[in-house]
């Protein structure tokens, strides 16, 4: 756990929010609830406590904190190059629980972590629904170079725009450094959007040892190329706006697009990482200068090799979200027998937000059964 100035321990939500405090504030709803949550208890791990007042814990997943999430172990920090990161939930080998932490003869821990590797056009806080899978395992996200909270690896702090990576491919590498930088050993991964295409890409490369510790994949909204994602970014926008309005989205139009297909739900945390910024100089090299609909930069005509042999693989989009059946067929066929595609109903692109008990659950038992047929999770 991580000690906060006054010495007592800091959430890290608090500490998230602190950090932006001279920045435009976002709807803060999510904030205060479900950072308060996860270390309300940790002055006093025996002693019960209520839940604080909450409006929308976990980016509005659950309507009362769960009890676990008082005494969940967490901790953040920068890794080698200024990547900063944050895990959530008992790793491998750690004395799972209250009583494991105390010494009190829980079992060690066995169930295998899961990485978690968001867009890398913004900031992790729209992905807070997926720390509901901490009450099972460790659960770890970062900030790509650059974006939110990372600043070596060509972040404001450190190296300047000229450290950013230069390529996708680059980029991709990144994910490995973090697995290894936080000592997660062989893991379950979840990618979501652009970043599951980066994923992808690294799973490909014989060369990275991620290619060999992933143990399952999950897939949040992805297509095989990023001009496949834009495209069906762009046909949907149509669908909401009109194709006048859709290659040009004004603030309008976009908070229209979004609502009916990226994020159907109100959420805290989807405002709070828009409000974060969309990735400033790495979105601009990456995706050029409009990159929620069009592609430039470095993904303009990049795609990921996609490896034929992949782990059990599980892929979720939203029925209302932007990515086209048919790329998705393709996708999950281009990827072998054992990948699978899961429409999900009344959801945008953000499946985690607007059907986030459904995503956890669907991932926690692809996660275990994984696991148990792999002689109880673990390499």
């Amino acid at each position: 756990m991580r000690v906060g100035q006054d010495g007592g321990t800091r959430c890290p939500v608090s500490m998230r929010a602190s950090a932006r405090a001279s920045a435009a504030q976002p709807p803060a709803s999510h904030h205060h609830s479900r950072r308060v949550a996860i270390t309300a208890a940790a002055a006093s791990l025996l002693a019960p406590r209520p839940a604080p007042a909450a409006s929308s814990p976990f980016c509005g997943a659950v309507d009362v904190v769960p009890p676990w999430a008082y005494s969940v172990q967490w901790q953040e920090r920068a890794l080698d190059g200024g990547v900063w990161a944050r895990v959530l939930g008992d790793l491998p080998g750690s004395r799972g629980g209250v009583l494991g932490r105390l010494g009190l003869g829980s079992p060690p821990v066995t169930s295998r972590p899961v990485l978690v590797v968001g867009d890398p056009l913004i900031g992790i806080e729209y992905l807070e629904s997926l720390e509901l899978l901490a009450s099972n395992r460790g659960v770890a996200f970062f900030d790509w170079p650059g974006v939110g909270r990372s600043k070596g690896r060509g972040g404001e702090g450190d190296g300047g725009e000229d450290a950013l990576p230069s390529t996708p491919d680059t980029l991709a590498a990144t994910i490995d450094l973090v697995r290894q930088g936080l000592g997660l050993g062989a893991c379950h991964a979840v990618g979501v959007g652009l970043g599951g295409l980066l994923l992808l890409a690294a799973l490909a490369d014989p060369a990275s040892p991620l290619s060999t510790s992933t143990l399952s994949l999950g897939l949040i909204s992805v297509a095989a190329t990023p001009a496949a994602l834009m495209d069906g970014r762009r046909e949907r926008a149509a669908q909401v706006v009109g194709r006048a309005a859709a290659d040009a989205l004004d603030a309008d139009a976009l908070a229209r697009f979004r609502a009916a297909a990226i994020c159907k739900r109100p959420a805290g945390c989807v405002a709070a990482a828009l409000a974060d910024g969309a990735g400033g100089a790495l979105a601009a090299r990456l995706a050029g200068s409009a990159p929620l609909v069009h592609v430039g930069g470095a993904l303009a005509g990049w795609a990921p090799e996609l490896r034929q042999t992949m782990p059990r693989t599980l892929l979720l989009t939203g029925e209302d979200g932007c990515v086209r059946r048919a790329d998705a067929e393709a996708l999950v066929a281009a990827l072998g027998p054992a990948a699978e595609w899961r429409p999900v109903p009344a959801s945008g692109d953000f499946v985690h937000v607007d059907a986030a008990a459904e995503t956890v659950d669907a991932f926690e038992l692809m996660f275990r059964e994984v696991e148990v047929a792999g002689g109880g999770g673990g390499v």
